[in-house]
């Protein structure tokens, strides 16, 4: 079962698969920019480890 959700985002996205009219967005994907987003603010590999 497919769910959809309407996401309004404040910074460009780029998310594209395989078929290039469609968006995707992966777990994966949001995680990573999540983490990146932790780094830049300050964090510490400790601190990232306890949250994701």
């Amino acid at each position: 079962m497919q769910e959809l959700y309407s996401i309004t985002f404040l910074t460009p996205c780029f998310c594209g698969g395989a078929e290039q009219n469609v968006a995707e967005t992966r777990a994966s994907a949001v995680r990573a920019e999540l983490r990146w987003w932790f780094r830049v603010l300050g964090g510490t590999k400790e601190q990232e480890k306890q949250v994701f």
